[in-house]
Order: structure tokens, then sequence, then C-alpha cells
């Protein structure tokens, strides 16, 4: 039994043995949640100063329309721009 990947062997151990690895993980675990909310903060007051970009004024099928519409305007232009054949 390998107890860094069994810690169950703590259960069994008189309590005298069991309170230094119960203290070392209690400790071990609060440096871990310490350093989580300090990386928590830092990103926080990173995205609070970061500049504001506006991704879309309108929706994206507004701007579908408007650009099926220039692309047929534009074909339309093209046919009545070709000069016409006759025999």
């Amino acid at each position: 039994m390998n107890p860094l990947n069994d810690s169950s062997f703590i259960q069994q151990l008189d309590p005298r043995l069991a309170r230094p690895f119960l203290i070392g993980f209690s400790q071990a675990m609060d440096l871990v949640f310490l350093i989580g909310a300090a990386v928590m903060v830092i990103a926080f007051v990173v995205v609070w100063f970061l500049p504001h970009v506006e991704l879309r004024s309108g929706s994206s099928y507004e701007s579908r329309g408007e650009q099926d519409a220039a692309d047929a305007a534009t074909v339309v232009v093209r046919d009545d721009a070709l000069p016409s054949l006759s025999r």
C-alpha cells in the first residue's frame, strides 16, 4: 500500500501518529486554496483593466441580409452593364 496513492491508512493509525499526517494534509490544502484565491483575484484585476471591445453592433441576420442585398444589386448592375447582342 503506497501512502501517496491511498491515504486510507491514516484511519487505522494511532491518533498520536495520525495527527502529523492530518496536519500536513490540511496545511497543504490551505496553501492550495490560498494560491487559487490569489490567482482568481489577480485574474479579476487583469480583466477589470482590459479595454472594452465591441464585438457586434447588430444581429448577424441583419448584416447577412444587407450583404445579400448588396450582392444582388452588384449582380443586377453587372447584367445591365453588358451590351445586348443583336443578330
